[in-house]
């Protein structure tokens, strides 16, 4: 079986960055079993990890 490499996005807004700003689309939007949490899922891809590091900067 082929390991996905998958980021898991608790962040809200940063999702939205992703999805709306990056135009990145996320494979799913679900809510943790145990903590009852809402993440979104993206499958890792260069332009993601790109995509983090700009977030990242400009959060700073």
């Amino acid at each position: 079986m082929e390991k996905l490499n998958l980021f898991y996005c608790y962040d809200s807004n940063l999702a939205k960055y992703l999805k709306q700003d990056k135009n990145i689309p996320y494979l799913t939007k679900a809510r943790h079993l145990d903590t009852h949490k809402v993440f979104h899922l993206f499958l890792i891809s260069n332009v993601l990890q790109e995509a983090l590091e700009e977030y990242k900067s400009k959060s700073r």
